[in-house]
């Protein structure tokens, strides 16, 4: 955005216009969609805390692994068996949390960014056509 002056302020914000009412459109309608089902409500007013509770537990998964190794001069470093299954019921809850906060971008904003490459790849499809029509009749010339 070019913000020397309001005139190119407001040039800017006209010819975007068309991209932010889309934008608006699609975030009313998921707003709206959240408020009737309370389980996404739930879900993606939360995410901050999805996030930190995922790093959290990222954490205590690379502590529980590091602190499991035997510290005793022994040849033997492998891993304890009884906190095998500990580091793979919290890394299960990691994955989950992950999807969580992946299914939460992902409509958030896919949508609107496979729009948006929709739309440039259908114009980039009638250039290349535009282009191809008029090498054939510079030919024919």
């Amino acid at each position: 955005m070019n913000r020397i002056s309001a005139k190119t302020k407001c040039d800017y914000l006209l010819k975007e216009a068309d991209k932010f009412i889309e934008i608006i459109k699609y975030e009313y309608w998921l707003k709206r969609l959240f408020d009737r089902v309370k389980i996404l409500n739930l879900l993606t007013h939360n995410v901050a805390l999805w996030k930190d509770t995922s790093f959290i537990l990222a954490i205590v998964i690379n502590l529980m692994v590091f602190f499991s190794y035997k510290r005793d001069d022994d040849t033997d470093l492998g891993f304890y068996s009884d906190l095998d299954t500990e580091v793979r019921s919290v890394g299960s809850i990691l994955i989950v949390l992950s999807l969580i906060i992946v299914a939460i971008f992902l409509l958030n904003n896919a949508p609107l960014l496979i729009k948006k490459a929709w739309t440039g790849a259908v114009k980039t499809f009638f250039l290349m056509f535009y282009l191809m029509s008029f090498n054939k009749s510079q030919k024919t010339i």
